[in-house]
């Protein structure tokens, strides 16, 4: 396990709502707005070469969008937009009960009134030579809690921000391709009349259907692996680098408080910095049980993060924060290997084999289409 202890968007009016799927006809639906066909008939085109080349352009566009999971990664980030609004809210609210708590300890202990920072009470109470009594440490705690806090909410919004300018370029892409399969499928019903032609393409459309939304359910688990990897590399690198600051505050005198402040502080923000990030991974994968630095593991790690500066006070209690971040420092290490063991290269096999298919299914399909025409 890792260190000793307990646990620790909104909708947008322009934006589509449901993840992109195939429907009847081609088309996809995903909420945008798309031209709507008039009642009246199309008039039928004749099949030429032009008439060929216009489709084999359209369906060129349309699998450039497809290959970037336009639809599917603007679900995605939608549902990330939403998670991060909801952390946003928690930590705003964690930020408000801190200060309550702190104000309740600052006329006893604070004698500037709360002007003070974390490191200039420490500074002040290094310069008297007078280690911190029960209360003082306490005190210690709730600053660097808050300090901790300020950091999480400042990384969230940036984050927000960035996911809503990813959406809004998402949302044009999407309208583009909705576009784009409306055209496509004017062009074949202009050309087969909305009808079908033999039960041989009613069975291809409906097998090629099936396994493109398996082949999509596919691809938005394989994205979400990825990132959650990403992440999981981040902690560990950030864990390590934590690790690091922290041992080398043992050969700083206790007399520079200037230094051992600086490294206390590096290690802090490099743990959140990890725990942010492992939490992310299992934001992804939801339903997915980690080997190592489960979620419980987590908020041990967040929990003695918020001791950091009393830990940093006595041999002991800097030995135990020493033994807590090098154990999840190394179980992140193994989580990182479990990550990159292949646990895809099954679902990868399926991928490619199902691919190849889409592409077959899709040719016989057009074939059959001008077989009939």
């Amino acid at each position: 396990m890792g260190c000793g202890g307990t646990k620790p968007a909104p909708s947008h009016q322009n934006a589509p709502q449901d993840r992109g799927r195939m429907v009847e006809g081609g088309s996809v639906d995903v909420g945008m707005v798309i031209p709507e066909k008039g009642a009246a008939q199309i008039k039928p085109v004749e099949i030429t070469v032009e008439t060929l080349q216009k489709y084999l352009d359209l369906e060129k566009e349309i699998q450039l969008f497809e290959k970037r999971h336009v639809l599917d990664n603007y679900q995605l980030k939608s549902d990330q937009l939403e998670q991060l609004e909801k952390n946003l809210q928690a930590l705003q609210d964690s930020r408000n009960l801190q200060a309550q708590n702190l104000h309740q300890l600052q006329a006893a202990i604070d004698r500037t009134n709360g002007t003070q920072s974390l490191k200039q009470f420490l500074f002040e109470k290094s310069q008297k030579g007078e280690p911190l009594n029960e209360d003082e440490e306490e005190y210690v705690d709730l600053l660097n809690r808050q300090e901790v806090i300020e950091r999480q909410l400042k990384s969230t919004i940036k984050q927000r921000d960035l996911l809503k300018e990813e959406i809004q370029a998402l949302t044009i892409d999407g309208e583009l391709l909705q576009k784009l399969y409306a055209q496509r499928d004017e062009l074949l019903d202009s050309i087969f009349g909305g009808q079908y032609g033999s039960e041989r393409e009613n069975r291809l459309e409906k097998e090629y259907d099936f396994l493109q939304e398996r082949k999509n359910h596919i691809d938005q688990a394989h994205f979400k692996w990825k990132q959650a990897q990403i992440m999981v590399k981040q902690a560990c690198a950030q864990l390590g680098l934590a690790v690091q600051k922290w041992k080398e505050l043992l050969e700083i005198s206790e007399n520079d408080m200037e230094q051992r402040y600086y490294l206390a502080a590096e290690t802090r923000n490099n743990l959140v910095a990890a725990s942010q990030n492992l939490q992310g991974a299992h934001g992804f994968l939801p339903n997915i049980t980690f080997p190592y630095c489960a979620e419980d593991e987590v908020d041990t790690l967040n929990k003695a993060v918020t001791f950091i500066f009393t830990d940093m006070q006595t041999p002991e209690r800097y030995e135990h924060a020493l033994n807590c971040y090098h154990t999840t420092y190394r179980r992140s290490g193994a989580l990182r290997q479990w990550f990159e063991q292949g646990h895809w290269t099954q679902k990868q096999k399926i991928w490619r084999q199902m691919n190849r298919l889409l592409n077959f299914l899709k040719q016989k399909d057009l074939k059959e289409r001008v077989k009939i025409s």
